[in-house]
C-alpha cells in the first residue's frame, strides 16, 4: 500500500474495497446461478473465494478508517490465502469434469523464454551485486576479487 506524505493512504484502498465488494457479488452470483445438483461440488470454492474477498474487504476498510493497514491483519492475509488454496483444492477434487485444454503457440513459448532468460540474467546480476556489496562491507572484497581472477586465469590456460 502506498502512503502519501502525512501518513495518508493513496486511493488504492478505495479501489481494493470496490474489487472486494465486486468479488463478493460475483461469488454470490456463481452460487445462486449454479444448478442445485452442482452446489455441493462448488461449495468449497465459494467458501474460499468469499472468505478471501471478505478478508480483503476487512483489511482495506480498516485501512481507509485508520489511514494505515494493520500489520497483523496484513500478515494474517497469507494464512487466509493458504486456507483458500485448500478450499480450491477440495473443490477441484470434487469436480472431476473440470478440464483445461491449453495449447501454447510457438510465439508465446519464444517470447516467454526470452522473458525467462532476462529474469535469470537479472537474478544473477542482482546476486553478484549483493555479494560484491557484502564483501565490500566486510573488507574482503580485495581478496575475493583476486581469488576470482586467479580462478578465471586458471580456467583459461
Amino acid at each position: 500500500m502506498e502512503q502519501q506524505a502525512g501518513g495518508q493512504l493513496s486511493g488504492a484502498s478505495y479501489v481494493w474495497i470496490c474489487v472486494s465488494v465486486f468479488g463478493l457479488v460475483l461469488t454470490e452470483q456463481l452460487y445462486r446461478r449454479s444448478p442445485g445438483n452442482r452446489r455441493w461440488a462448488l461449495k468449497p470454492l465459494i467458501i474460499g473465494m468469499a472468505g478471501m474477498f471478505a478478508f480483503d474487504l476487512l483489511i482495506y476498510s480498516g485501512a481507509v478508517l485508520f489511514h494505515q493497514i494493520d500489520p497483523a491483519m496484513w500478515s494474517a492475509r497469507s494464512i487466509v490465502s493458504v486456507i483458500v488454496i485448500v478450499f480450491i483444492g477440495i473443490a477441484t477434487a470434487r469436480n472431476t469434469s473440470w478440464t483445461v485444454d491449453v495449447y501454447v503457440s510457438r510465439d508465446v513459448v519464444y517470447q516467454s523464454t526470452a522473458l525467462l532468460m532476462a529474469g535469470v540474467y537479472l537474478l544473477v546480476v542482482a546476486s553478484a551485486a549483493y555479494w560484491v556489496h557484502f564483501f565490500a562491507a566486510t573488507g574482503a572484497a580485495h581478496s575475493v576479487w583476486h581469488w576470482c581472477l586467479r580462478r578465471c586465469s586458471v580456467s583459461l590456460r
